[in-house]
């Protein structure tokens, strides 16, 4: 009897270890989820935001716009050496890139584009110009 009660102690030990890892786990996420939460942000800031990589994915909208298979349009990232995006003053950005797509005849064509876009609010845009030459 005595041993069967050691044996049970020191396995109700073990899971006494485990729970209190779990209770300490548990607090600490409890504990990091209760930090201060983030001052508001100014509804203003986008104004002096530099937002030339939405300006691009922006333009990309507008240019799948003009295609004849917009859903074939394969863009290049932002990054590639033929892609330039400009920023000036008053949040308006001039785009040039390219786009490949497929003409009417289905063929994939390169097309490149030379556009510009402003920013009028935080999440609106609108097309000030844009030539497409295909």
């Amino acid at each position: 009897m005595a041993n069967n009660a050691q044996s049970g102690n020191g396995r109700n030990g073990k899971i006494g270890c485990g729970g209190l890892i779990m209770m300490l786990i548990l607090a600490a996420v409890i504990g990091g989820s209760c930090s201060k939460p983030e001052p508001p942000k100014d509804p203003n800031a986008w104004k002096t935001e530099d937002n030339s990589t939405m300006a691009y994915v922006m333009m990309q909208d507008f240019v799948k716009r003009g295609l004849k298979a917009p859903s074939t349009a394969k863009f290049p990232w932002m990054g590639d050496s033929q892609v330039i995006v400009a920023r000036s003053k008053d949040q308006t950005y001039t785009v040039y890139g390219y786009v490949d797509a497929q003409n009417s005849f289905g063929a994939l064509l390169r097309s490149e584009y030379t556009g510009v876009v402003r920013q009028v609010g935080e999440d609106q845009w609108e097309l000030v110009n844009l030539k497409l030459n295909e």
